[in-house]
């Protein structure tokens, strides 16, 4: 009896030392690209036209101006909501006091590739660009007051990159209708 219990004792060691070996070794490269689907996303937004322009963050008190040549950034990680999402603020020159806004969304899904998008409202309808995103992909619209370029940037350590510049239109491309694509995120 007592050489059965020894013999239970030395095999459940045995497997306490692999479990904790097996802890400590490096992760498979299928582990890493697991991983690379946790990260949170990051929206830059740069103002490259001559308006007045002001961001609103989701879950931010207050919103912050974004001069000419600037651009500010947010980082964020939801699971039922897009990671990052703004509010763009926009005062055209020619119709001073009337402000008119923009809406932008980074979001890295469990399964797929990430999503971005930028679109205003009208009557009960969003128009823009609303994409899933390879990196280096960029989808525009544009209209007589400004030209929208959402882009995907390459991931860094911690984020799916995207950046959002807003410039002066050079032609009209219109954005279509992408209420449809606008979906709550599947949680984890």
């Amino acid at each position: 009896m007592k050489n059965a219990r020894r013999s239970v004792v030395a095999g459940m060691g045995m497997v306490l030392v692999s479990v904790v070996l097996a802890a400590c070794a490096p992760m498979p490269a299928d582990d890493t690209e697991r991983q690379a689907s946790r990260l949170d996303s990051r929206l830059c937004i740069r103002n490259d036209t001559s308006m007045q322009m002001r961001v609103q963050w989701r879950g931010y008190p207050a919103p912050s101006d974004i001069a000419r040549g600037e651009t500010t950034c947010n980082t964020g990680y939801e699971t039922l909501y897009s990671d990052v999402e703004a509010t763009i603020e926009y005062e055209p020159e020619d119709d001073p006091g009337n402000w008119l806004s923009l809406t932008a969304l980074a979001d890295n899904r469990v399964l797929g590739l990430p999503q971005g998008a930028v679109y205003y409202e009208q009557q009960d309808y969003k128009y823009g660009v609303c994409e899933n995103f390879f990196v280096g992909d960029t989808h525009t619209f544009q209209n007589f007051i400004f030209r929208a370029d959402l882009t995907r940037q390459d991931d860094s350590a911690d984020h799916k990159e995207f950046s959002l510049t807003i410039s002066g239109p050079n032609g009209r491309n219109p954005a279509r209708e992408v209420s449809g694509c606008l979906k709550p995120k599947i949680p984890d």
